[in-house]
């Protein structure tokens, strides 16, 4: 099978791998640049994290004054930029650009 896929198909030998390869990865780059400014990395604290409502933060800062460089009363979190929180950019860039890019 192999020999005869060789004898249908004319292959170029002008061509460098780079040629191709360059603006594949180029434009792959550019096109998931934006992903990167879509979650920003947050230190919440671990008690308001589990909580999760206002009234746990309240009560640890009533509570005897903690050092807040103490690192076992913090979480890092993942939280949504506003880049991420747009409608626009949700509709045209993550929905609609994916759909034709993508297929």
């Amino acid at each position: 099978m192999l020999v005869s896929l060789h004898c249908c198909v004319s292959f170029r030998s002008g061509y460098k791998s780079r040629v191709f390869l360059v603006p594949v990865c180029l434009f792959a780059l550019l096109y998931n640049l934006p992903k990167f400014f879509e979650l920003r990395l947050e230190r919440v604290s671990a008690a308001a994290e589990v909580e999760g409502n206002a009234t746990a933060a309240a009560a640890n800062a009533t509570a005897a004054p903690q050092e807040e460089d103490d690192e076992d009363n913090y979480e890092l979190s993942l939280r949504a930029t506003e880049l991420r929180k747009n409608k626009l950019y949700v509709r045209v860039y993550l929905i609609w650009m994916n759909l034709f890019i993508q297929v």
